[in-house]
């Protein structure tokens, strides 16, 4: 199960972005990543090396270290519910298949 909170909410003169918290029942590691990258996020080795989960698609980047429950998402534009939906539902599936 995910829990999804809104940390806080920036607004700029051009854009919106709002910073949300992912809480999963089990602990994200580097395993998980694979299941990202297979559909289209990004995800730089460097920051695997360094214990960090971190993945983009456009303009949601999802960050944590390896070995916690909790991730941050920030995301911004006019699709960012969908691409929300999307993480969530990735995130889901990796962690608790």
């Amino acid at each position: 199960m995910i829990t999804k909170r809104i940390i806080r909410t920036v607004t700029k003169s051009c854009c919106s972005s709002v910073q949300y918290l992912f809480e999963t029942n089990k602990p994200v590691t580097k395993a998980h990543v694979s299941s990202f990258i297979g559909v289209g996020f990004l995800a730089p080795s460097h920051y695997l090396e360094s214990g960090i989960f971190y993945v983009q698609k456009g303009k949601l980047i999802a960050t944590s270290s390896f070995g916690v429950t909790k991730i941050t998402v920030r995301c911004s534009g006019q699709d960012c519910s969908e691409r929300l939906d999307e993480f969530e539902k990735l995130l889901d599936t990796a962690v608790n298949s």
